[in-house]
């Protein structure tokens, strides 16, 4: 270990800490054992294609279909679910990509977190932003951004419907792909 585990445990109050920002970064992925996370390991070899099954690899596994999972959203939320507040997972991700590879990759390490959030996301969010922005401010002044309005938050059906209105044809089990993304763009000021 880069540091003492005795000072990592004793916390920011602690004027004998000797775990500085920049130590902290760099080793990160202990944090995620903070705040009552738990690590979780998902299958990567499934029976049945995930997220719509157009970009899994498919492999024989005796004798019979299998598949690299592509995420493990399905196993964090049902873990979340069955009562784990906050779980994480370390893993490598699958996906059969080949339409852009500046964009996609096949194969990577992730790390995929969830956890329970009793208010709605952009409650959350707004609320997690400030604190964060106060943190950033604290080192390098600067105005904090001031929204006049509300954002703007379309729903995934909204913008089936509109590209349906433009004659785009959209599967609504798959993603939006990249000329599709683009026309949301043009027509409706959006940022992706």
């Amino acid at each position: 270990m880069p540091f003492n585990l005795l000072d990592a445990s004793k916390g920011k109050e602690s004027e004998f800490a000797n775990v500085n920002l920049d130590l902290s970064i760099k080793n990160r992925w202990l944090d995620l054992r903070t705040l009552h996370s738990q690590k979780i390991k998902t299958p990567k070899l499934i029976g049945t294609a995930s997220e719509g099954g157009a970009n899994c690899f498919q492999v024989k596994y005796f004798k019979k279909d299998a598949y690299l999972a592509q995420s493990p959203q399905l196993y964090k939320q049902m873990a979340v679910i069955g009562g784990l507040k906050r779980v994480y997972e370390i893993g490598h991700v699958y996906r059969a990509e080949e339409s852009n590879p500046n964009r996609y990759l096949s194969e990577f390490v992730g790390l995929d977190l969830e956890m329970e959030i009793n208010s709605s996301y952009e409650e959350k969010i707004e609320e997690e932003c400030k604190e964060e922005l106060q943190f950033i401010k604290n080192y390098k002044e600067f105005d904090l951004p001031v929204l006049e309005d509300s954002p703007v938050i379309y729903t995934y059906e909204e913008c089936v419907n509109f590209l349906k209105e433009e004659n785009i044809l959209v599967n609504p089990l798959e993603d939006f792909n990249k000329s599709q993304e683009k026309e949301l763009v043009t027509k409706n000021s959006f940022t992706f």
